[in-house]
């Protein structure tokens, strides 16, 4: 029941969005965290831009979950970015894009197969909490709805990036 009470307002309020934090900090878990939760719901075909100033904080991430918040297996698919790998455009602002399919950009977020789930942030000692602008927009107009400057990622870079992911789950939880 506390996961529906938790849930269920994020799932009606937030579809395609990202709410900001209650507050800027103790929003939930750790007091210097500052957690902004969203959902996404895409139909094939579909995909989020999430925009955002670089945060004025010592780390970020975002992560995809399942309808319950549990992760996606981020050890097989890109379904979380943190500050380290995320590519900013020439303007400084990041444009995470959030899809069922590799849309051959930067900064995508696959959704692992689900039309359905949640998106969190994490923004750890934040001055300020920037704010998330997400649109929906379809997948053959993406492109054009991005900067111009923004870097293009051939199937064989990701496939390596997502061997670098299992390289290091492997490690993280070997004995």
């Amino acid at each position: 029941k506390q996961w529906n009470t938790t849930l269920s307002p994020i799932r009606s309020k937030a579809v395609n969005q990202v709410l900001p934090p209650r507050s800027e900090h103790a929003s939930g878990g750790q007091d210097e965290l500052a957690y902004c939760h969203g959902a996404f719901k895409l139909q094939p075909g579909e995909a989020l831009i999430v925009e955002m100033e670089a945060p004025d904080a010592h780390f970020w991430s975002a992560q995809l979950g399942n309808l319950w918040w549990e992760s996606l297996d981020y050890a097989n698919y890109l379904s979380s970015i943190t500050a380290h790998y995320a590519v900013p455009s020439a303007d400084g602002r990041y444009r995470l894009v959030i899809a069922q399919t590799d849309p051959g950009v930067v900064n995508w977020l696959d959704t692992a197969g689900h039309e359905d789930g949640t998106i969190l942030f994490r923004i750890f000692l934040p001055k300020a909490v920037p704010q998330l602008h997400v649109r929906k927009v379809a997948q053959s107009e993406l492109v054009a709805a991005l900067p111009q400057d923004t870097q293009h990622v051939k199937p064989e870079q990701r496939a390596a990036a997502i061997a670098i992911r299992r390289r290091h789950v492997a490690a993280r939880l070997a004995p």
